[in-house]
């Protein structure tokens, strides 16, 4: 494989709050008996992050893949309904139930796969942190370079851009290798997440990096701080997008959730290789 590098952002409209995690990969080489070693490595841990990095990052061409764990678009229903509604003036269309209002289509495919509920952008305060995101996104003119599951619609376009989902890497993560206990204290306690990201750096083959020990500190953060490990588990997402680690893929949308992911945006998330994903034509 060649070498490649991919990044992770945890986003926030305060960038005191952000954070950014680099995973480089200098491709194949053989390690003791001729057993391939490990390759990848944790590269950079940034913190707190402007927008000036987070543009740099997401055009300069280092990177691969940018992984940004902010949500990219809104439900279908609820804009559809918004942008119809008036106060004084009665509409035939009434308002969507509750989760055509809340929940995008990847939401709920997040929610029955994983277990996990991503914040809405329609009814929670991340509504302005994904304003800010898509500010950035407009002013930096960053469209083409967007995957939302099919594909780029700008031309040599790098790096790729998708949407991320620490908690779902996290329940995938957990659930392939029993740190459901750690995974549960890891938004509070710093040590709880030092042991969940040391065991997935160890299952996914990655190193801390040239500071070991300090690396993997650097990660972690204090109590009630897991911006930069859920920048690290964004920057996993998107090496397993790129198929760099063995067993792992991201689930994608299938055909009927293409419909809906050019106005709502697609939360790529990992599975095992070989999972179930959507059903054919689906």
């Amino acid at each position: 494989m060649e070498p490649v590098c991919v990044a992770g952002v945890s986003w926030a409209t305060n960038s005191s709050n952000r954070a950014a995690v680099i995973i480089e990969d200098g491709g194949t080489r053989e390690g003791p008996s001729g057993v391939p070693a490990r390759r990848a490595r944790v590269a950079a841990v940034v913190s707190p992050l402007d927008d000036a990095e987070v543009v740099r990052l997401c055009t300069d061409g280092s990177q691969a893949v940018v992984a940004v764990d902010v949500p990219f678009g809104w439900p279908k229903q609820f804009a559809r309904f918004a942008q119809g509604w008036s106060p004084i003036i009665r509409r035939d269309r009434q308002p969507p139930d509750l989760d055509g209002f809340c929940r995008r289509t990847t939401e709920l495919v997040v929610k029955n796969e994983v277990g996990k509920q991503p914040l809405s952008i329609s009814s929670e305060k991340i509504a302005l942190s994904a304003r800010s995101w898509m500010e950035l996104v407009h002013a930096s003119d960053l469209y083409g370079r967007v995957d939302v599951g099919i594909g780029l619609t700008g031309q040599g376009t790098h790096p790729t851009i998708i949407e991320a989902y620490p908690a779902a890497a996290a329940a995938a993560f957990s659930s392939a290798w029993n740190l459901e206990d750690l995974a549960k204290a890891y938004r509070k306690h710093a040590d709880a997440r030092r042991g969940f990201v040391a065991a997935v750096l160890d299952g996914l083959g990655i190193e801390a990096g040239a500071g070991g020990d300090g690396m993997l500190d650097g990660i972690v953060g204090e109590d009630r701080e897991p911006n930069k490990a859920d920048a690290f588990l964004a920057a996993a997402t998107a090496f397993i997008y790129l198929g760099r680690i063995a067993g792992w893929d991201v689930r994608r949308p299938g055909d009927s959730e293409k419909e809906d992911t050019p106005k709502e945006g697609w939360i790529f998330f990992p599975i095992r290789a070989g999972d179930a994903g959507p059903p054919p034509g689906a």
